[in-house]
């Protein structure tokens, strides 16, 4: 029969150790639009320390900044084209004279955001492609 207790002059341990692995981006889509929700908060918040010329410049943009945040869906195409309009006005600012800190954050974090969804759009396109050539493979989804 076995022995209810285990020795313990004989045991040893095994310690296993693996790089940290990435996740591919299609795993991480939700975590993706999730860091383009808070690059665009911390944009906003990043707005209070503009100098007033430049918030007079970017104040409407802010504004549908803040709209993007309630209403949530940064996926669509209207939302998508809306931020890359404000990826481009902030741009416009800064290459027009010598940046300060505030506005390079600002811009920094709405790049981020755009980088963000673009990545996000092109893994649901992807998907939505791979879906099309397997409906019209095999007559139906798998």
């Amino acid at each position: 029969m076995f022995s209810a207790t285990v020795p313990t002059q004989n045991t040893h341990r095994i310690l296993m150790h693996s790089p940290d692995q990435k996740l591919p981006d299609a795993d991480r889509i939700t975590d993706l639009l999730a860091d383009a929700h808070r690059a665009l908060r911390d944009a906003v918040a990043t707005a209070e320390d503009l100098d007033a010329d430049d918030y007079a410049q970017l104040g409407d943009h802010l504004a549908l900044i803040e709209a993007l945040l309630d209403r949530g869906d940064l996926v669509d195409d209207s939302t998508s084209a809306s931020l890359m309009r404000i990826c481009a006005a902030a741009n416009v600012v800064t290459d027009s004279r010598e940046a300060d800190t505030a506005l390079l954050s600002f811009v920094a974090d709405i790049q981020t955001a755009c980088i963000l969804v673009i990545r996000v759009r092109d893994l649901l396109d992807a998907e939505a492609a791979i879906q099309r050539y397997r409906r019209t493979r095999t007559g139906k989804i798998r």
